[in-house]
């Protein structure tokens, strides 16, 4: 997707009332079964539906559930929290610091078991989480490809910014951050634009469609 070709599809569609869902070919030939119980999800389907009251909040070392988010696994991450129903783990978050703000906490992944819808589940980790580890603001980011971050609004979280699009590189069946490849990393010379020099090296962009960031303050 070029820049231009991502914001406009994603405009137009919700200026229309259309949720857009923007995948990457890489993502569907790596995290097919991830995101189809994601699309699952966004319908409403559902295996079992249950209420968070009927779970048992616990600080986990296990991470396991993490592997079902379409993003996989986390960095910096200070603790997950997970729910456990009738001894079955259902639900797990996990809170990391900013990779650029030590002082700042963000919940960096929410994360349900496939076909399990739990009513109240993503506040009651939020909250038990913030409460453990007596932080008074958590962030976090929705993006526009998958999401419009109507699940943070429903826990608490309030709408900070609208942040642009932003882009990755691709190759050969690769996605990889744009932070991997910055000029002081790559050895790209001063004169040469970051981009010109990764497509010399075969690496092309593609953009996503923007995100928002959510910050919640424990009042």
């Amino acid at each position: 997707l070029q820049v231009s070709q991502s914001r406009y599809k994603y405009e137009m569609c919700r200026e229309r009332g259309v949720r857009l869902i923007t995948i990457f070919d890489i993502e569907w030939l790596q995290r097919k079964k991830q995101i189809q119980e994601y699309l699952k999800s966004c319908i409403g389907v559902y295996d079992r539906t249950i209420f968070a009251r009927n779970t048992i909040r616990i600080k986990d070392t296990n991470h396991d559930l993490m592997q079902n988010h379409i993003q996989g696994i986390p960095r910096n991450v200070i603790s997950y929290y997970s729910l456990l129903h009738e001894g079955e783990r259902i639900a797990s978050i996990a809170i990391s610091r900013h990779h650029r703000k030590a002082n700042e906490f963000v919940l960096s992944r929410l994360v349900f078991s496939p076909g399990i819808r739990c009513i109240g589940g993503a506040s009651k980790l939020v909250k038990f989480a913030m409460k453990d580890l007596q932080i008074q603001s958590l962030k976090t980011w929705s993006d526009n490809r998958f999401s419009d971050g109507k699940v943070y609004e429903s826990i608490g979280f309030k709408l900070h910014s609208n942040l642009p699009v932003d882009y990755y590189y691709t190759k050969n069946y690769s996605l990889e951050s744009k932070q991997k490849f910055k000029k002081s990393i790559t050895g790209c010379p001063k004169n040469i634009k970051e981009h010109e020099f990764m497509a010399e090296l075969g690496w092309r962009r593609i953009w996503d469609c923007g995100k928002r960031c959510w910050i919640l303050e424990n009042v």
